[in-house]
Order: C-alpha cells, then structure tokens, then sequence
C-alpha cells in the first residue's frame, strides 16, 4: 500500500499557515483520501498527538494528531469503499478550495495535480 501526505496551506497576514492534512492511501486496485483540518479559534495546528490548552476552560486536553487523523480516514474510507463526513463548515471549505476535497473521508476521490505528482514520484521509485 502506499500513503503519502501534505499539509494545507492558507495565506494569512503574516504568510502562509499550515491548516490541516490531506492523506492519499492507495492499494492494488483503489484509492482513498482523508482529510484532517485545524479549527483556529480553538486549538493550533498540531501534526502530532499531544495536549491542547482550551483557553475558555484553562485546561489542556488530549489532541489525537492531524496526521494520524487524515490517516485513519484514508483507511477507513479505503476498507469500506466509502465516503463519509462531508466538509460542510464554510472555513473549512475554504481551506481545501480548489482542491476536489469535498469530504474528511473519502473512497476513490478525483485527485488533484498535487496528489497525483505525489502519488507517480512515489510509483517511480
């Protein structure tokens, strides 16, 4: 199987920021996308598993990871030959707009350019 990720980008006042994860899984015969997005005003973006300060209830709670995330979903939608959770929040749309992502789950998806480039160079080797 190959599994490949990069991170969304979205330009803010001070430069780009990484605002989620887009994970491509891909075995013999199908494909599938996970998606995992940042929610701003509640947490930073985090990669890895670790703890997030909620700054209304002044405590930190477990974040699972965005990578790990994005992964589960790839796999999930792989396995059950399905899509699910489409992304209905409007800034979370605008995160992967443009992008052909219409769901954090999603089996046999239309890859975009940069999935595709990703997914030949790793093909090639």
């Amino acid at each position: 199987m190959i599994e490949k990720y990069y991170y969304l980008r979205k330009a803010t006042e001070s430069g780009e920021h990484r605002c989620g994860i887009a994970y491509v899984v891909m075995d013999k015969d199908a494909h599938a996308r996970g998606v995992s997005l940042c929610n701003e005003s509640e947490d930073p973006f985090l990669r890895d598993e670790g703890f997030i300060l909620d700054r209304k209830k002044k405590a930190y709670y477990y974040f699972e990871g965005g990578l790990e995330k994005a992964r589960k979903r790839a796999i999930k939608a792989l396995r059950s030959r399905k899509s699910s959770e489409p992304v209905r929040i409007d800034k979370a749309k605008e995160k992967i707009g443009g992008l052909n992502i219409e769901f954090k789950s999603e089996y046999a998806p239309l890859l975009n350019d940069l999935e595709i480039k990703i997914i030949n160079a790793s093909v090639a080797r």
